[in-house]
């Protein structure tokens, strides 16, 4: 027992320092792997490209700063990794070392999605059977624990899979559900209920229909996304840890256990800052990173020398 406590209190007492030490450490060790050629920028300076001109597109109804571009171009083409309704399979070099939590992310944008599905179904068959009707909010928070009980219960390759597999027993629990809120939970559930909410959320789990709700959210996650980073840009790595903490421990007193957008956005301007910070200058922005970076906040670079970096901060 006393080895466990010296190793957690050695653990405790490094943790601030290699916190605070990590856009450096990443960017020297990242820098070696491209000099030894065992990182190949090529494909990720591609997918970064495919990024931005995506980006810029949409740009007009996004509200950011000049300065603000390349790294909302960076966070636009994460979210569009997590927002796929397929698994990440072949993320460049660069996210590599991102794509465990880049796949959690994901799986917290689908449960997002599926669920608003789910949460449509539900007030639609009530509407079409029962007329309208006011139904108490944990109505709903009970109908989308349950659901997700019943997908995290199944073992497939993705969450996504996990949902088309267990469609048949969500589509019990809303038939279900929906009878227990309108007074009849003693009833047995007709199989044309049954068959009628399973083939709608056939319909709204497939590609097209799933498609246009994660490019909704994909718009809704990227304005809050940004609006997290341009704070946490401004913050050492271990400042936007802590507050990352604080924030995870407020969750437990609500619903730790379902997905919400905040969250997700929160995450990703997390990873987007920091990832920025190493990757920047050594492959995104190759020739054209001293003009576009060159900013307010000054760096250690490896020979010791200062040098300007608007993101250098984090």
């Amino acid at each position: 027992m006393a080895r466990q406590d010296v190793a957690n209190h050695q653990i405790r007492t490094f943790r601030f320092p290699l916190i605070e030490d990590t856009i450096s450490f990443q960017r020297a060790y990242f820098n070696r792997k491209l000099q030894e050629g065992k990182i190949r920028p090529e494909e990720s300076q591609k997918w970064y490209r495919e990024a931005r001109n995506n980006h810029q597109k949409c740009q007009p109804s996004i509200q950011q700063s000049l300065k603000f571009e390349p790294l909302g171009a960076l966070i636009h083409g994460i979210l569009r990794e997590c927002t796929r309704q397929e698994k990440i399979t072949d993320p460049p070099d660069t996210l590599t070392y991102d794509r465990l939590r880049m796949e959690r992310l994901q799986e917290d944008v689908q449960d997002i999605i599926y669920l608003h599905i789910c949460v449509h179904v539900f007030k639609g068959f009530i509407h079409q059977h029962f007329s309208d009707r006011e139904l108490p909010p944990g109505a709903y928070k009970t109908l989308q624990w349950r659901i997700i009980t019943i997908v995290e219960n199944d073992n497939s390759g993705s969450r996504s899979e996990s949902w088309r597999v267990q469609i048949e027993a969500v589509a019990m629990e809303i038939t279900r559900a929906a009878y227990v809120e309108c007074g009849l939970k003693h009833y047995t559930i007709l199989d044309d209920d049954f068959e009628s909410t399973t083939r709608y959320l056939r319909r709204a789990f497939a590609p097209e229909s799933y498609g246009i709700l994660a490019n909704k959210l994909h718009t809704k996650l990227e304005q809050m996304t940004f609006t997290h980073a341009s704070i946490f840009q401004e913050r050492s790595p271990l400042q936007i840890s802590e507050a990352q903490k604080h924030w995870q421990q407020s969750r437990l007193d609500k619903n730790p256990w379902q997905a919400d957008a905040e969250d997700v956005a929160r995450r990703v301007a997390h990873i987007a800052v920091l990832h920025w910070n190493v990757w920047a200058e050594l492959v995104y922005l190759g020739g054209e990173g001293e003009d576009i970076v060159a900013g307010e906040a000054t760096v250690q670079d490896e020979n010791g020398s200062k040098e300007d970096s608007v993101f250098s901060r984090v």
